[in-house]
């Protein structure tokens, strides 16, 4: 807000835009990690500075608002609109050289094509968008880049990949303090774990989840962990 007060004083559009959009996606982040608000209530911003940047014509600024006004409107469930947005700036960032942005819309595609069961799709652009952050350094994302491709390969049933994945997602997590992100690459471990029929493994992996998002005061993790624990402590009773 302090931000977005000082850019209008000095009528300065670029800092103007990027004020909005860091305050649009900050209220999406607040309903879709503490159920805080509306997710209609990021457009407004996040759609004023799409019209700035549009303005302004820098492409790697417009490209990340096209992919950031594409994220409310999925969980609104216009996902043919979102779509088109994330495809307006993979062609864009691709033309224009711009990685990081790239690797936003490849990232934000491919869950469209996991949502839509089309996974061997989905791996494809999850493992472009993590190629392109690696290359570029962008470490502070890379373990959920690495979490998304091991939970496709997991969904895939190639469980020896997943794990191997997920591993360098948890250690990376655990190196970055990203305790949230790291409860959910144990989670997926113990599914792989599960499906490949290591039932111990699976429990120490769900146990540790568990243990981990208690101490974050993350409920969805430890209700998460404690399900799978339960469905192991049941299947044992038979």
């Amino acid at each position: 807000a302090r931000a977005r007060a000082l850019a209008e004083a000095g009528r300065n559009d670029a800092a103007l835009a990027e004020a909005l959009t860091h305050a649009g996606y900050t209220r999406y982040s607040r309903v879709f990690h503490g159920g805080q608000g509306a997710y209609g209530e990021a457009l407004p911003e996040l759609e004023r500075a799409l019209a700035l940047r549009e303005a302004l014509g820098e492409p790697a600024a417009l490209a990340e608002s096209w992919v950031f006004c594409g994220v409310a409107p999925v969980r609104l469930g216009e996902v043919a609109g979102a779509k088109a947005l994330y495809q307006r700036a993979l062609d864009h960032s691709r033309d224009h050289a711009c990685a990081l942005e790239q690797s936003y819309a490849l990232r934000h595609l491919a869950f469209l094509r996991q949502g839509d069961g089309d996974l061997n799709g989905a791996l494809d652009y999850f493992q472009r968008s993590l190629l392109l952050r690696e290359a570029i350094g962008f470490r502070i994302n890379l373990p959920l880049s690495l979490l998304s491709v091991g939970q496709v390969q997991g969904q895939l049933g190639r469980h020896g990949e997943a794990l191997a994945t997920l591993d360098r997602a948890l250690a990376l997590a655990e190196s970055l303090g990203s305790t949230r992100v790291a409860t959910l690459c144990l989670y997926l471990q113990g599914e792989s774990h599960r499906a490949s029929g290591r039932p111990q493994e699976a429990a120490a992996a769900w146990a540790r989840s568990r243990q981990l998002s208690e101490e974050i005061g993350y409920a969805v993790g430890v209700q998460r962990a404690l399900a799978r624990l339960k469905t192991l402590a049941e299947r044992d009773k038979v």
